[in-house]
């Protein structure tokens, strides 16, 4: 009898490990979720200014925004992405 009582004992401690370990994954993809990314401010500056752009399709015009439009950052994420992958 006293072996009974010894296995739902080790039964309810197993229930409460397996409990917190899925309280844990579930709290982990949360976080993963919902965490932010900061954006910084030149990246701001550079949307706003290709929001910008104007809506004529005469070649001048057309020419005044491309050389306007500051494209030199574009694939910096990319390298870090590069980076993170080595």
């Amino acid at each position: 009898m006293d072996n009974s009582n010894n296995f739902s004992g080790k039964k309810m401690i197993w229930m409460y490990v397996i409990a917190f370990v899925v309280v844990a994954i579930i709290v982990f993809v949360a976080y993963e979720i919902f965490k932010t990314k900061t954006v910084s401010e030149p990246l701001d500056q550079t949307i706003s200014a290709l929001e910008n752009q104007g809506s004529s399709d005469v070649i001048s015009d057309i020419e005044k925004d491309l050389t306007a439009t500051d494209l030199s950052g574009l694939d910096s994420d990319l390298q870090n992405i590069d980076a993170s992958l080595k």
